[in-house]
């Protein structure tokens, strides 16, 4: 499993691994051990994109598969993620061709708008969506 940079200080601080979204992605690690599993907690971690881009950078652009693991709220996905896509879009990360995949968790409260939101801007830089 990847870094997961506990060294930065934040001030407010999603449920991150106490979250039913990330033990969801927890139980598929295991499910795959045979798989290279890097998660980045963004959601926490916003702030600190600028300091650990490089080895995210790495990561994605290694990766034959990105999967977005995120709770959604009324209509939308977290602001944090907004920014991190955003971010990746500025900064050019090549992603073309890579697949991406996501993971939700909600209470069913249109969902989809949500996740076309994700599936629209990863067909953006050049993802295909499965």
């Amino acid at each position: 499993m990847g870094e997961t940079y506990e060294n930065y200080s934040v001030k407010w601080k999603p449920k991150g691994e106490n979250s039913i979204t990330y033990q969801t992605i927890r139980y598929l690690m295991l499910m795959y051990p045979q798989q290279e599993w890097n998660v980045y907690h963004v959601g926490a971690k916003v702030n600190a994109l600028e300091v650990i881009y490089e080895g995210m950078k790495e990561h994605l652009e290694a990766s034959d598969l990105v999967v977005f693991a995120y709770p959604v709220y009324t209509f939308l996905a977290p602001s944090q993620l907004h920014r991190t896509i955003a971010f990746l879009k500025e900064k050019k990360t090549k992603l073309q061709g890579k697949y991406m995949t996501q993971i939700t968790t909600s209470k069913h409260f249109y969902d989809v708008t949500a996740h076309r939101y994700i599936e629209d801007n990863a067909m953006d830089m050049g993802m295909k969506v499965i």
